[in-house]
């Protein structure tokens, strides 16, 4: 039995509740029915008998779909969270790769085996280049530039050439890797990527690069693809960096597109909840070495007296043993 992640705040967000019952039902469908790269070979037949409409209008689930609205404008926003791809005869969810596969916000591995093969089936469709090009994948150690309002800038790790390729022979009906060997390896590979970003988290945090307050509307252009921004709200972000800093504004915004909660608000909690644990943290730390300070402050007070009634305890003695003499002379 296979198993994937799945989003447990979905029935929170507001586009997924615009969608009518059959657009809801053929959504989780296609989650738990398309290949390892989100995608979905169409037939209506079988759609109709798994999920029990009988009446399975295609065009209209996608207009419902990628409809979404700003929620500071209330302006209609097109999105493409599905999209028709090879001459329209497949389904395509194109945050399907970066939702069960990226860690953080890095980029997904390509060394991964299982990675690969979904890497392979977007190459298959000819849509490659153009998931990278739109920021639906993004691949460690790799820059590339978004084009037009998207501008983004993606930061990953190794180019995928041909040699990255894995055998059609390893791969099954869906695009991916089938043996259980193969699945164990990629597990282990999954478990050790994320040993290491956890490591180096705090350290990645600590690095402090320099950027000036025009980022801010870097981060509604690049990040969320929104060049049409207000004057206030330049000016509420440029607010939020200078109070939690620049890295911490740019992680929430990227928060905001994989959970597609755009909005201010949502950054500011997203600022303010890391604000408060590292504050914790730091708060426990100094308690810590308050307690171990004022723990060798005791010992080292207990020891000076120990000294001191030994000291004193001897020259008693001496004293006495000196009088004794004294008398017997």
């Amino acid at each position: 039995m296979s198993k994937r992640f799945t989003d447990t705040n979905i029935w929170d967000q507001s586009w997924f509740l615009e969608l009518s019952p059959e657009g809801k039902n053929i959504w989780q469908f296609l989650e738990k029915s398309c290949d390892c790269a989100g995608i979905w070979k169409i037939d209506i037949p079988e759609m109709r008998r798994k999920i029990g409409c009988k009446n399975i209008d295609l065009a209209n689930f996608l207009e419902e779909v990628n409809k979404d609205y700003n929620k500071l404008t209330g302006e209609e926003v097109k999105r493409n969270r599905v999209m028709l791809i090879a001459s329209d005869t497949k389904l395509w969810m194109t945050g399907f790769i970066s939702f069960q596969y990226e860690k953080g916000r890095t980029g997904v591995s390509a060394a991964i085996p299982a990675i690969k093969g979904a890497l392979n089936r977007l190459r298959e469709d000819d849509i490659y280049e153009y998931a990278m090009k739109e920021g639906f994948v993004r691949i460690k150690g790799e820059v590339r530039e978004m084009p037009k309002d998207d501008n983004v800038t993606i930061n990953d790790n190794d180019d995928i050439n041909s040699s990255d390729l894995i055998d059609s022979s390893d791969i099954n009906f869906k695009g991916c890797r089938g043996s259980a060997r193969d699945k164990d390896k990629d597990k282990d590979q999954d478990q050790e990527v994320l040993k290491f970003e956890e490591l180096n988290k705090e350290g990645e945090e600590g690095i402090k690069v320099h950027k000036e307050l025009e980022s801010a509307e870097g981060l509604f252009v690049r990040t969320w693809g929104k060049p049409n921004k207000l004057a206030e709200e330049v000016r509420i972000v440029n607010e939020y960096i200078i109070k939690y800093g620049f890295d911490a504004v740019e992680f929430a915004f990227r928060e905001g597109v994989k959970y597609n909660k755009m909005s201010l608000a949502y950054v500011d909690a997203i600022c303010k909840k890391r604000k408060e644990k590292k504050d914790l943290l730091e708060s426990k730390e100094r308690e810590k070495k308050k307690l171990h300070e004022s723990m060798l402050k005791s010992e080292e007070e207990r020891k000076s007296g120990k000294c001191l009634t030994l000291v004193k305890d001897c020259y008693e003695g001496m004293r006495m043993r000196n009088s004794i003499e004294s008398e017997s002379n």
